[in-house]
């Protein structure tokens, strides 16, 4: 089965440059028609993105998939990538992607971000005078850093939550500096700003955490300051990689592996699951490490007070404003007004064999440094905050099973 999606530029300029393989099975959508039909349905879509999910919709797999014209024109950066990782995943063999080479001159910079974010690398080549084509070569093996031996490494020699656990209490017994971050969605889009992702990716974080938005060269800083933090951790939490992908939250996901190795980010740490701070939620042993701590330290926007209770322990609580999307009034800016103030509360404060529980979302990664530069123990644990404080900001909720319960 060959795929052919066709853009209004291109088909109103260029119709006759196509054509259909005689005897192949094939499925063509032209954006003009605002649908496409097959196996008797009709598949409607509006946009981008419904024209997506209407190709998954069908259920099929494509030997060949064509791209003909510059949905840039129609659609936001964010979507087109969406488009290509999606085509990555439904087909097996060759992609093709041709465009009017001004038009591809003039979006370079904009496509090698969407190729990168997806591992991809195609080849440049000339169809007639005005018109160019981009050749996804040995598509497939592109797909699959992820199965090279460093991803190998990764994927299926993460750490259990028992080994993380001792390592963190043989951190706090030596009083060794130790930092363990997790790197999922809003990291990525920070890790990778002018890289693999735009600045508006960046602005949905900052629309999420700070409810403002921050300028580029804010973002370049913070940007680098989470690289260098990632670079000096001990442990890192990562997500799963997508071999299918289904959402634009699955690209952020699989982009933590291209940043890695992009970045030269990978310095010798153990890594673990992404979601193992709610295995912390979960683990006897994780609450004796609270109950024996000499002293506990906690940056967050929760009070925490029903731990403190079960524990029988003061938590020292660095205060910072919380998300946005939850916060009804909040006046203070989280950066760069409070991430300084936070700053020096650390260094002042934070000495070897300290425990501190993070919660932080991106600036959180860099509060995790700071903390081991000063000696401490920092434990990037998010929203199991949120769960202590029985909030739900993370979809249904956090369940059950928690020592807390």
């Amino acid at each position: 089965m060959n795929l052919y999606i066709v853009s209004k530029e291109f088909e109103n300029n260029s119709s006759n440059l196509f054509s259909i393989e005689e005897g192949v099975s094939c499925l063509v959508i032209r954006e003009s028609k605002d649908f496409f039909e097959y196996g008797g349905n009709e598949f409607s879509f509006k946009n981008l993105v419904e024209l997506v999910s209407c190709i998954e919709k069908t259920g099929l797999t494509f030997n060949n998939a064509y791209v003909y014209g510059g949905f840039l024109k129609f659609s936001s950066e964010i979507n087109v990538r969406f488009l290509f990782s999606v085509i990555n995943s439904l087909f097996v063999c060759n992609f093709k992607y041709y465009d009017f080479s001004q038009n591809l001159k003039d979006r370079a910079t904009v496509l090698n971000r969407c190729f990168k974010s997806l591992d991809l690398y195609p080849c440049l080549d000339k169809f007639t005078n005005n018109i160019s084509y981009l050749t996804f070569k040995d598509f497939d093996s592109k797909l699959l850093w992820h199965y090279s031996e460093k991803m190998r490494l990764i994927e299926y020699n993460k750490v259990s939550t028992t080994l993380v656990i001792d390592d963190i209490k043989a951190a706090l017994k030596n009083k060794k500096p130790f930092s363990f971050i997790r790197l999922n969605h809003c990291e990525n889009r920070l890790l990778g700003y002018d890289y693999t992702f735009p600045y508006q990716e960046s602005e949905i974080t900052y629309d999420i955490q700070f409810g403002y938005k921050l300028d580029k060269q804010e973002t370049a800083a913070i940007s680098n300051l989470i690289k260098n933090s990632v670079k000096k951790s001990d442990y890192l939490g990562v997500p799963v990689y997508k071999t299918r992908i289904s959402k634009k939250l699955h690209i952020l996901e699989n982009s933590t592996y291209i940043h890695l190795r992009d970045f030269g980010l990978w310095n010798n740490q153990q890594f673990c699951d992404v979601n193992i701070h709610y295995d912390f939620g979960k683990s006897n042993e994780f609450l004796k490490i609270l109950i024996n701590s000499k002293r506990l330290f906690a940056i967050t926007c929760r009070r925490l007070s029903k731990i403190q209770n079960i524990i029988n322990k003061k938590i020292n609580i660095i205060s910072i404003p919380g998300e946005s999307r939850f916060t009804e009034e909040n006046n203070l800016k989280h950066y760069p007004n409070e991430f300084k103030r936070v700053r020096r509360v650390i260094q002042e404060n934070i000495k070897p064999g300290d425990l501190v529980l993070v919660g932080g979302g991106i600036l959180g990664k860099i509060y995790c440094d700071i903390v081991k530069s000063n000696g401490g123990v920092a434990l990037d644990v998010g929203s199991l905050m949120d769960a202590m404080e029985n909030l739900t900001t993370r979809g249904d909720g956090f369940g059950n099973g928690f020592w807390w319960q």
